[in-house]
């Protein structure tokens, strides 16, 4: 009777363990600008979604010479799966985004990732570009 009784008692502390650990882990599940993304043009915001709610503690972004990038970051007083901030223009470069959050168990998390920006082009920009090649490979035409 005393192994039942103590086979119980350690399935049970196994199941509240194992329910501690799943619901004090969240996992960020989208970032935009996206992880390793190589951009074109200069993000609009910052977002960043996570599979739970969370509070934002801190967020950062840096740039290859580890220069802070302002962009109005507060730290959250409440808890929310998503965040978004609008960005700045940005130069060519890499960035860097390196967050902390707290679970609502109070259990801490952190992460970082990276972007590329290769130029910060406008539309318009390429726009005369392309149609002078439009009309160079038309005179070829002739």
């Amino acid at each position: 009777m005393n192994i039942l009784k103590t086979l119980k008692i350690v399935s049970t502390i196994a199941v509240l363990l194992m329910a501690t650990t799943v619901s004090a882990h969240v996992d960020l599940t989208e970032t935009v600008p996206a992880d390793k993304a190589m951009l074109m043009q200069s993000p609009t915001m910052l977002k960043l979604t996570f599979s739970g709610p969370v509070r934002m503690m801190k967020l950062s972004l840096t740039d290859a010479e580890k220069n802070a990038v302002k962009f109005g970051f507060t730290p959250s007083a409440t808890t929310a799966s998503e965040f978004e901030w609008p960005l700045p223009s940005l130069k060519s470069g890499n960035y860097q985004v390196s967050w902390i959050v707290m679970g609502q168990d109070g259990h801490k998390m952190s992460g970082d990732y990276g972007f590329m920006l290769h130029g910060n082009m406008k539309m318009e920009a390429k726009q005369p570009s392309n149609q002078s090649l439009n009309h160079q490979s038309h005179s070829h035409q002739h």
